[in-house]
């Protein structure tokens, strides 16, 4: 850590009051969108739990990957999901690191730093806090649909205008006017029959936090439910089709002063989520309602059958007809760090170590099945009745199962000085290794990616400051990555930073003593990024089995072998983008 005062990067902070005063938002990247300086969040889907969250510093600064690194507790991260889940309540500050001063992290910082430091425990009585929270979450805003004859009445002109024949008669003007003909020339505002203006949420926390003077704690759970806008409840099922989400947040945050110079911490977080959908695709859905016009298609024929119409299906039968999914995942983080002053090798020496080990499970169950479907003639028979096709058969509901998940172990060490000399001269120094490696156990028949994924890195830092008004400060990451050939794997960031805080000149104290921090600063660095797209290892040729089988050879073709041939050509001297 650095004293803010003469810090030169460019860092915002987010304190916990700021996510106290979100009300029932439920992921700390919902209660900061909109609210940051130079911090992008985007949200690409409102179902709960499918939230595709996007985060972003100073807008895109890749090709490939621009999403920050994100740092809990001083255990890196990579991806906004970190983010995502974690309970606002157990949050204490929020830092972005955006210019060049997140080189020290090489490589994973491409995008920038996000610095997430949860709640500790603080030594006294015990303290015991819990908020019970209800709310609705109120549909997003949505075209206004025109009625029926509305529609019809636009279409004729629309064709008119192009010198064409109208699309409807006059009679059937008539028809759809007076809804006298449903199944032929139905009305269905399809938003307002399937969809629900509002949807209900519920959130609770509850945290425990205290100690003596060796020990303290901070213990919480959070409970966080949320409802779809689906309008999916339906006589014929016996199950729930709607979006739904459940989580179970927890967090144990133990320091311990193990000597007067000896702190070690244990933290313990993770979640657990329980989720509901349709058994159709949210592309599916809101597909069906981009495509339908209130005449396309009746909510279900008079005679009782479910309607299909040039293989255009209605919103409720993907949502309602076409079984359902239930998805569960945990996640459990771990971690301990030793803190330990190095005072009786010189002032201001500290050693830090770090050890963290994750573990993720995700196990999806689909039950899917397909109704029989009819579609009718545009016309009726001589008296009066729908002329109707089958154009779907019933299958009955089977079962599918998938499940992934990933393991993961971190260790990182740094060795930090900081000492003020005769009061003026302020120096500083920072050096870090950390290594990573990373599985998953769902690896299927792929060679390549049941090699575990590892990173190595080094960094440093160097600060200076005279009197606490001029002050320099540089940086590096050395980073490898798996990406490039032997040789090229490591990539050297510098950055450099300087700044000048004028208010603390004696002039400006003398014109302006109400100026409590003004500061002046620039910053120039490099920081490369790795993720280039593409499969593990680009740099290594592949040769694969050839598609067509054996070749064959001899008088009448009966020896036979297996055959290979080039399968992707590797890339040499990939480097860092």
């Amino acid at each position: 850590s650095q004293r803010k005062e003469t810090l030169t990067g460019a860092v915002t902070v987010v304190s916990d009051k700021m996510l106290k005063n979100k009300g029932t938002m439920s992921s700390p990247l919902q209660a900061m969108q909109g609210q940051v300086p130079g911090v992008t969040i985007t949200r690409n889907s409102a179902a709960p739990g499918d939230e595709s969250w996007g985060l972003k510093l100073r807008g895109s600064v890749s090709a490939n990957n621009a999403e920050p690194l994100i740092v809990i507790d001083g255990v890196a991260y990579d991806g906004v999901n970190a983010l995502r889940n974690i309970n606002p309540s157990d949050i204490q500050s929020i830092n972005f690191l955006k210019d060049a001063s997140a080189a020290i992290y090489g490589s994973r910082a491409a995008g920038g730093v996000v610095l997430v430091t949860t709640k500790q425990g603080v030594a006294g009585k015990v303290k015991i806090n819990a908020k019970v929270l209800a709310g609705l979450d109120a549909r997003g805003p949505m075209p206004e649909y025109a009625n029926a004859f509305t529609y019809a009445s636009l279409a004729n002109e629309a064709r008119i205008g192009r010198y064409e024949s109208p699309r409807y008669t006059r009679e059937e003007l008539d028809i759809i006017q007076n809804n006298l003909d449903p199944d032929l020339f139905p009305n269905v505002n399809w938003r307002d029959l399937m969809l629900k203006k509002v949807s209900p949420k519920y959130i609770a926390n509850i945290n425990l936090s205290g100690g003596g003077t060796n020990v303290t704690y901070y213990v919480s759970l959070g409970y966080n439910s949320q409802a779809g806008i689906y309008k999916s409840k339906s006589v014929e099922n016996k199950y729930n089709t709607n979006t739904t989400y459940e989580r179970f947040n927890y967090r144990a945050n133990v320091n311990m002063n193990v000597t007067k110079t000896t702190l070690v911490k244990v933290g313990i977080g993770g979640y657990l989520i329980n989720r509901t959908q349709p058994g159709s695709s949210t592309n599916d859905i809101w597909g069906s309602f981009s495509r339908l016009t209130p005449l396309s298609i009746p909510r279900k024929y008079s005679t009782g059958e479910e309607p299909s119409v040039d293989g255009v299906k209605t919103p409720e039968y993907y949502m309602t007809k076409t079984g359902y999914k239930t998805i569960w995942q945990n996640k459990m983080e771990t971690n301990i760090r030793l803190e330990q002053d190095l005072d009786f090798i010189t002032q201001g020496l500290k050693f830090v170590g770090t050890f963290a080990f994750d573990t993720y499970n995700e196990n999806e169950i689909k039950r899917i099945k397909t109704p029989e479907l009819w579609e009718a003639e545009k016309y009726r028979d001589p008296d009066g009745n729908l002329i109707l096709k089958r154009v779907q058969t019933a299958q009955l509901m089977g079962q599918e199962s998938t499940t992934k998940g990933d393991k993961r172990y971190y260790t990182e060490a740094s060795l930090s000085y900081s000492r003020l000399f005769n009061q003026k001269h302020r120096f500083g120094a920072f050096a870090m290794v950390y290594l990573q490696e990373k599985s998953d156990t769902n690896l299927g028949t792929d060679i390549i990616e049941s090699i575990p994924k590892r990173n190595l890195a080094y960094s440093g830092r160097f600060t200076y400051a005279y009197k606490d008004r001029y002050l320099v400060e540089t940086n590096w990451g050395y980073t490898g990555s798996e990406n490039f050939e032997k040789g090229k794997q490591f990539g050297f960031f510098p950055a450099f930073s300087a700044g000048w805080v004028i208010s603390e000149e004696p002039f400006m104290k003398k014109i302006a003593p109400w100026v409590e921090m003004l500061k002046i600063r620039a910053s120039y660095g490099e920081v490369g990024n790795d993720i280039i797209g593409g499969r593990r290892f680009p740099y290594i040729g592949l040769v694969n089995s050839h598609p067509d089988g054996d070749y064959s050879f001899g008088e009448f073709g009966t020896n036979k072998i297996q055959g290979y041939r080039n399968g992707t050509i590797g890339t040499p001297n990939l480097t860092w983008e």
